[in-house]
């Protein structure tokens, strides 16, 4: 048999093989635990550090994304070398399948605090944050920004993801994107990024306030508008952020949301966003009011007191009365939301 044929066969065969791996992994936690005992983790990573094949690496780094879904997997996969060998990878020349996947594993690892910090370690973040900046395909984009949302988790991975252009190459993401899990994790990463002062400052700076606006005017995706929501919240943690924002007509698809969303998660970054704003500043104060707001978080107020009403667990909403407060108050603590 020619050498080729039988390299090309070998190689579908062990793409097959680690996709098989990843199902599997999938299915139970006891298929997790049986892929570790019998040395599959020790495979897949070997997989990653040495193929020569696209469709075997994609297969391999599935197979780690899947078992790195639970905090003891990513442990496991953590331990083994896993994170190194996917850094490494995404700076091979690779084809957008193995992009994908690799970043995938690295959104799931990032999960875990101890996982941040070796991806942050091993140039992780710079690689991320370099596909961000690329025209590449949705799922390689979505999975990119994912992955920096957890790992702004991070002080230090904050402070990385800033010093190396991911701030603005987020933003551009949520103002050219198309793609609804592009915008909503994009949006995702920025708010978590703006639980950093200075981030805050550099995310409107870089004109990051205005597409988040528009998302929230214009999007019918709940994903995009919770996340967008709760990045506006974040932001307006800053006094020029808050004022930026009304100028900006931030406030009123805030309280529109406020009124018509029925995702719980919505709400609740829409309020929170509300009361930020509303937070130290007479003018935000009295154009939430005149918009309609107040009255929204009052009746949200009302509605998430009543469990019947709701059909869920009581006070779903726990920030609506914070938000409240901020309109009455000067003393009120803004609220912070973790995208």
């Amino acid at each position: 048999m020619n050498p080729s044929v039988m390299g090309a066969e070998v190689d579908a065969s062990m793409a097959n093989f680690a996709r098989r791996i990843g199902d599997l992994s999938l299915q139970s936690e006891a298929n997790k635990s049986r892929v570790v005992q019998l040395g599959g983790v020790e495979f897949l990573v070997n997989l990653v550090r040495k193929a020569l094949d696209d469709a075997v690496l994609e297969g391999a780094a599935i197979a780690l994304s899947n078992l790195s879904l639970s905090e003891s997997g990513r442990q496991v996969v953590a331990e083994h070398g896993a994170i190194q060998e996917l850094v490494r990878a995404l700076r091979s020349p690779v084809g957008d399948g193995p992009l994908a996947a690799i970043a995938g594993a690295l959104r799931n690892l990032a999960c875990g605090s101890e996982e941040r910090l070796q991806i942050l370690e091993h140039g992780g973040v710079e690689e991320l944050v370099s596909l961000c900046k690329q025209d590449k395909d949705v799922s390689i984009q979505e999975n990119a920004a994912a992955a920096i949302a957890n790992l702004a988790d991070e002080t230090r991975c904050r402070e990385r993801v800033a010093s190396c252009g991911g701030l603005e190459a987020l933003c551009n993401l949520c103002n050219t994107s198309q793609a609804d899990a592009v915008l909503a994790c994009a949006a995702a990463a920025l708010g978590n990024l703006a639980d950093d002062d200075e981030n805050r400052v550099v995310i409107a700076k870089v004109g990051g306030l205005e597409p988040l606006i528009r998302l929230c005017a214009s999007s019918v995706n709940d994903a995009v508008l919770e996340s967008s929501a709760a990045a506006i919240a974040n932001l307006a943690y800053n006094e020029a952020n808050r004022k930026r924002i009304a100028q900006l007509t931030g406030i009123e698809p805030l309280v529109w949301l406020c009124v018509h969303s029925k995702n719980e998660a919505v709400l609740e970054s829409a309020a929170a966003a509300l009361g930020n704003l509303a937070y130290y500043n007479d003018l935000n104060r009295i154009r939430v009011a005149d918009t309609g707001g107040l009255q929204a978080l009052l009746l949200l107020c009302d509605t998430t007191s009543n469990e019947a009403v709701l059909e869920v667990e009581p006070s779903p909403y726990t920030i609506v009365p914070s938000a409240l407060s901020a309109m009455f108050s000067t003393t009120t603590m803004a609220t912070e939301i973790s995208s």
